[in-house]
């Protein structure tokens, strides 16, 4: 599907060069169509998203024997959640990870599109490929566009990273608060706390979305029976591979999102006491190494459950809404004789 010549028909997400000049979307429909993915997808994924967070931060093992630590598995955590700080709490940080999910989508796609045609028309060695051969330019077009929308974006996670942390009594009342003291507290830098690892870890993941997404549609569409593809109107093979996708591509990544979100909050210490130890760390080598010595390796894949889940629920329904996002602007501007 994200291939550039060998696509399917129903494809929306990449440049089709075969698809006729007035059938192509412009940069503003493919914003709007990122911008419905993000929010759909924010608003399914959240409370799985909270769960990741406090997993990740907790320095304590996540095991239903360990008496010392606060949370110790997916649905005691929900429970204690739930029971301490309200059902509402599940959705802690939506706003600002709504802001976010709205910024990266936007900045993705679009420059996703972008990428692909540029290849397509500046790249001789592109054209005419098979379908599976065209894959790694598909990694390489999704690592630049998940690189663009971490810079557009990362300020946004720093501050839903801090809401989502935090216990009761609340340090930061809302979003606006958030960005503020850390600003006074750190300067603009400390909104970008934790940029190499973010950078580090959503290139390559973005990349191994589009990489797998495309894969597994070409499977899908080599080893399907017609008859079963000719019935999917609905998006249901746009919803399997980009679960696929999400959750092939997180499993790869997945110490580097937690060591992302131990460094995002540096500083913020004394608001996270209540949850048991915290981690003070110099920078990203001193990160890994004391996590490597205190925490051990596994560690590095605290929070895998909930990341898994969220991974699959993103991926998932942030494809299919974007594709059907696409279509129905397709087929607006043909009604209206574009």
């Amino acid at each position: 599907m994200f291939c550039l010549l060998c696509r399917s028909e129903s494809a929306m997400v990449g440049f089709n060069p075969s698809a006729k000049r007035n059938e192509r979307l412009s940069a503003l429909d493919h914003s709007i169509a990122g911008c419905a993915s993000g929010v759909v997808a924010r608003a399914l994924s959240q409370p799985f998203d909270v769960l990741k967070i406090r997993f990740q931060l907790q320095l304590e093992p996540i095991r239903r024997a360990s008496e010392k630590s606060k949370y110790r598995g997916v649905w005691q955590a929900l429970s204690t959640i739930a029971k301490e700080e309200g059902v509402s709490s599940l959705w802690k940080g939506h706003v600002p990870a709504q802001g976010l999910s709205i910024v990266f989508t936007l900045v993705q796609f679009v420059s996703y599109e972008f990428l692909t045609e540029q290849s397509y028309r500046h790249i001789p060695s592109v054209i005419g490929q098979e379908t599976y051969d065209q894959l790694p330019m598909n990694f390489l077009c999704g690592a630049t566009a998940g690189t663009l929308a971490t810079v557009a974006s990362l300020p946004l996670d720093v501050v839903r990273t801090r809401l989502v942390a935090q216990g009761e009594p609340k340090f930061y009342k809302h979003s606006r608060h958030a960005a503020y003291s850390i600003l006074r507290s750190d300067g603009f830098r400390g909104l970008y706390r934790g940029f190499i690892p973010t950078v580090l870890q959503v290139a390559p993941y973005t990349g191994f979305v589009f990489l797998f997404y495309d894969f597994a549609l070409n499977l899908w569409n080599d080893f399907l029976p017609s008859s079963l593809k000719n019935r999917d109107s609905g998006g249901f093979n746009s919803f399997v591979c980009g679960g696929v996708a999400g959750v092939a591509a997180k499993a790869l990544i997945c110490p580097l999102d937690l060591l992302k979100k131990r460094l995002q909050v540096i500083g913020f210490e004394e608001a996270r006491r209540s949850f048991g130890k915290t981690g003070q760390y110099n920078g990203f080598l001193q990160c890994v190494l004391r996590i490597i010595a205190e925490e051990g390796f596994s560690s590095f894949y605290k929070g895998f459950a909930p990341t898994m889940l969220k991974a699959a629920v993103v991926s998932s329904s942030g494809f299919l809404c974007y594709e059907q996002a696409c279509h129905f602007l397709k087929v607006f501007h043909q009604s209206m004789g574009k």
